[in-house]
């Protein structure tokens, strides 16, 4: 993969039937459980090493963390990468654009040179559930 895009989520989204998610119920680990089965992917996958995946595909590997913490999320998904060979993506969840956009673009630049695809998942789509899987 030599070029990476930068993923809008929030211009396009699949609009699930449901209620939506309380505030009160948006953590990190409930996002992944809840993008594992939107997205049929295996999640808290656990590698020879002891690293845990946050969500597993045939060919992809994912990493799901705030946008504040890019760093963590890009150096995470490099490993993942690494050690299984699958695609390396970072989910970040992201509260409020105009806020947290600079993390994103940080995210993007590293991941471009990491070989990692950034893709940020705006809380409003998942509150409102609905949201659309990574290439």
């Amino acid at each position: 993969m030599n070029k990476l895009t930068f993923l809008y989520a929030g211009t396009a989204a699949l609009l699930l039937a449901g209620d939506q998610i309380s505030s009160n119920q948006l953590t990190e680990r409930n996002c992944v459980a809840y993008l594992s089965r939107l997205w049929n992917l295996q999640s808290e996958v656990r590698l020879w090493d002891g690293s845990r995946v946050d969500l597993m595909g045939d060919n992809i590997v994912i990493e799901v963390d705030w946008a504040r913490k890019w760093a963590e999320g890009v150096g995470q998904a490099t490993w993942y990468s690494i050690i299984t060979g699958k695609t390396g993506v970072v989910v970040l969840l992201v509260k409020d654009w105009s806020r947290e956009r600079h993390f994103c673009y940080r995210g993007l630049a590293t991941g471009v040179r990491s070989n990692v695809l950034i893709y940020p998942v705006f809380m409003d789509d998942i509150r409102q559930r609905r949201a659309i899987p990574p290439p």
